[in-house]
């Protein structure tokens, strides 16, 4: 257990389920999330009249936040966001918005001080999932204007995630058919 030395509070180490959906939304937390009423964040990003991007999250209080850039998970557009095609601006918006909704801790912190579960897990996820999402929800938007739900970003994780334990137990079940332990 690794103790962060700006809030000195313990982070416990992670247990693996066997189901890879039920891992992810116990490493996930929702944040502000509220399963009874579907009250969650919106994404919402335009254009000003020089044509420069801002992107905002409405939180579930009706606060609005500018969404952080990301850069310390990766450097795709370190010059802003974008969106509407497939390359480095839309790369670090959907980076972004994953990394918001899943909590991954901003990297501002020396590696040494991230759980090596759960922190590492979190910005791991975000990476891995961010371009497939790019590609599902960022490159397609046309207008100056848009908006993504968290619930749209969780479906997607969610759809990610059952995909990779299908994935996973085919592999499996290939292993196991060749004789080859798992």
């Amino acid at each position: 257990m690794k103790v962060y030395p700006e809030d000195d509070t313990a982070h416990p180490p992670l247990f693996y389920e066997d189901r890879l959906l039920d891992r992810l939304h116990k490493l996930y937390p929702l944040r502000r999330y509220n399963h009874g009423e579907g009250v969650m964040k919106v994404y919402s990003g335009s254009r000003d009249a020089k044509g420069n991007t801002v992107v905002i999250v409405i939180e579930t209080d009706g606060e609005a936040r500018q969404l952080p850039l990301r850069l310390d998970l990766a450097n795709h557009s370190p010059t802003g966001f974008e969106w509407g095609y497939g390359g480095s601006g839309p790369a670090q918006l959907a980076l972004a918005i994953i990394a918001d909704v899943i909590n991954a801790p901003e990297g501002h912190r020396p590696p040494e001080f991230f759980d090596e579960g759960k922190d590492a897990e979190c910005r791991h996820r975000a990476v891995k999932l961010h371009q497939d999402f790019k590609w599902r929800f960022i490159a397609p938007l046309t207008k100056d204007q848009w908006n993504i739900t968290e619930r749209q970003v969780r479906e997607f994780i969610a759809e990610q995630a059952e995909h990779e334990a299908r994935h996973e137990a085919m592999a499996d079940v290939k292993d196991w058919s060749q004789g080859t332990p798992s």
